[in-house]
């Protein structure tokens, strides 16, 4: 009713925060390691979409992960989030994300903080597309993405690896990431991240 490509007249989910001074998002979302599925947004004259449109300086997002996303819009387009003045950790996009200008897997437009995070969806658009992020103007450490699967050789932000490398564990121990290895459909939330390792992507230990 939310999310799908039937939503709101076809135009699917309607992103939480917009550039309003006093609507954009300033609270603390902690996905817990939850996967929010198949999110739907075709949007072709708007901008600052994602699931979070527009991150307040104060605002937190982290422990989620965005799962065969699909996100068509204009300008500050990602697949967890179009425009970030707050902070991201812990979290993750899968999908397509689709653009004009500041387009990328995960944010469209950072000005503030993005840590250990990834994504690994085809990111297409105009100007300033990135795998992982369109256009920084703040920071980003620990986090990737999947150049093979995004199409996207460079990102402003992060660091790009094969897929073999991001389902390889030394790619995310050696960011310092809170990760253990565990067995196919297995699941250890001691850590912060699991991984199945050389056989899956990184996933949230509380899954």
């Amino acid at each position: 009713e939310l999310a799908s490509a039937t939503a709101n007249e076809g135009k699917g989910w309607q992103p939480i925060g917009t550039t309003a001074e006093n609507d954009k998002f300033a609270g603390n979302f902690d996905g817990q390691g939850h996967e929010i599925c198949d999110l739907f947004i075709d949007r072709h004259d708007e901008s600052n979409l994602g699931l979070f449109g527009v991150v307040h300086e104060e605002g937190v997002i982290k422990n989620v992960g965005v799962i065969n996303g699909n996100v068509t819009g204009k300008d500050n387009i990602g697949g967890l989030v179009g425009k970030n003045e707050g902070t991201v950790s812990d979290s993750y996009s899968t999908g397509s994300v689709t653009g004009n200008d500041y387009v990328g897997g995960l944010v469209g437009k950072n000005e503030d903080i993005i840590s250990n995070s990834y994504s690994t969806g085809n990111v297409t658009g105009k100007d300033n597309i990135g795998g992982l992020v369109g256009k920084n103007e703040g920071t980003v450490s620990d986090s990737f993405w999947d150049t093979q699967t995004s199409g996207q050789a460079a990102s402003d932000g992060g660091t790009g690896k094969t897929t073999a490398e991001m389902m390889d564990i030394a790619t995310f121990s050696g960011a310092a990431w809170d990760i253990t290895a565990v067995d196919l459909g297995e699941t250890n939330p001691a850590y912060t991240w699991n991984i199945v390792d050389g056989q899956t992507y990184p996933f949230l230990g509380w899954e």
